[in-house]
């Protein structure tokens, strides 16, 4: 059954978030690229945007209120960190992997944080793009995946965005190059995908509100406990059927057709 034994316990992703699949055109591997988007939220955790898990991906998501840039390249896990918060108003965040393998972090136009990747990503994730949550198995170290908060603009480009570029977007908006390969805007309350490629994605349990340009969408905390992953094909086990279950699973046994499971109960609201 899928959920159990996944590492951070990982039972029951958000419930709100916009969902864009795997198309091949979506492809990270081998590839410098730019993420970026307007953010605003009172919630010191939760990812932003991700794609992929445990071996190959990237992800952008607050840690203490921080933001925090995940690589993940063949298993391994490379982390960028701000040292300020971020909590309260309106901020532009950016990550960059340019091809030297450099990690840059930008929030509000500034460079907040450098690092190293181990390498490219290094095959196609089997986990599709998600905003507002890493459904399935995580990229990064967190625990908690759901963003509660407003997101606005999201792009996402396969090469390296300058520093100027990065700062003359958060300054008057100027978009930071033409050939984005993900380009949402959310004015129409819908995941549409304004690039060439129409990668046209699904919300669910969003809310549309005003946003840094036009309208944006509100993802919202889960109501009355954990809900179910998005549903998704794009996991690295295809499991033939799943159930959310109200107990942390510590043990299993199979007897015929029958699973057994026991464990605690599950009493914990994680938001």
């Amino acid at each position: 059954p899928e959920g159990f034994g996944k590492r951070g316990g990982n039972a029951g992703p958000a419930g709100s978030f916009a969902a864009f699949g795997k198309p091949v055109t979506l492809n990270p591997a081998g590839k410098a690229f730019t993420v970026e988007a307007w953010v605003t939220t009172t919630r010191a955790q939760g990812v932003i945007v991700a794609r992929g898990g445990p071996a190959d991906g990237f992800a952008l998501s607050l840690e203490a209120g921080r933001l925090r840039f995940d690589i993940r390249a063949d298993s391994k896990l490379s982390s960028v960190v701000a040292q300020k918060s971020m909590i309260g108003g309106w901020h532009h965040i950016a990550g960059v992997l340019d091809p030297q393998l450099g990690m840059q972090l930008y929030v509000d136009g500034e460079l907040v944080g450098e690092g190293k990747a181990s390498g490219f990503i290094s095959q196609d994730p089997a986990q599709g793009l998600e905003i507002a949550t890493d459904a399935g198995s995580y990229v990064g170290d967190y625990n908690a995946p759901q963003f509660v908060g407003i997101v606005d603009e999201l792009r996402l480009y396969f090469h390296e965005a300058t520093e100027e570029q990065i700062a003359n977007r958060f300054r008057d908006g100027s978009e930071i190059a033409a050939d984005a390969v993900l380009a949402v805007s959310f004015d129409d309350g819908t995941a549409r995908d304004h690039s060439t490629f129409r990668h046209n994605g699904t919300v669910e349990n969003a809310k549309l509100v005003d946003g840094k340009y036009g309208k944006a969408l509100q993802f919202l905390a889960a109501k009355g406990g954990r809900k179910p992953a998005p549903k998704t094909s794009n996991s690295l086990v295809d499991p033939k059927w799943t159930q959310d279950v109200t107990i942390y699973v510590r043990g299993m046994v199979l007897a015929g057709k029958n699973l057994f499971i026991v464990g605690p109960p599950d009493i914990i609201n994680e938001e």
